[in-house]
């Protein structure tokens, strides 16, 4: 298994939590590519749908067909993970919506990788699991 984590600094700004950039491997980079995508356009939406939120997390994972990274070992699932703080419970709702949306519609990269494996959602806010 495969993980990639990124924090909402404000505005457009994400970190990787583990690691730098660099460090990463090539498949790791997959991961950061869903994770970026998938957590600017989730961004985006909750501003367009104006949904306060005051922390966000996005976790990538893939699991690969080998235990250990081989050179022919491939993904075979992944699972987005996001994670929000929303201070306004009447806000949730938005938040699932984005998230739903930025997952099965808007996110290109998303769309690319369903077609190596099945990409599992999975939404917690303010720490209870949505979905």
């Amino acid at each position: 298994m495969k993980t990639v984590t990124l924090d909402w600094k404000g505005g457009k700004e994400l970190s990787i939590i583990q690691g730098q950039c660099g460090d990463l491997e090539a498949k790791e980079l997959m991961l950061l590519a869903l994770a970026r995508c998938s957590a600017l356009t989730a961004l985006a939406m909750f501003d367009k749908m104006r949904v306060n939120v005051t922390g966000f997390t996005t976790e990538i994972s893939g699991r690969l067909t080998e235990p250990a990274e081989m050179a022919y070992s491939r993904f075979e699932e992944f699972t987005s993970h996001f994670s929000v703080t929303c201070p306004d419970p009447s806000h949730v709702q938005g938040v699932v919506r984005a998230l739903s949306l930025t997952h099965d519609k808007y996110c290109g990269v998303g769309q690319m990788m369903r077609m190596i494996g099945p990409v599992l959602l999975k939404i917690e806010v303010n720490r209870f699991r949505i979905m």
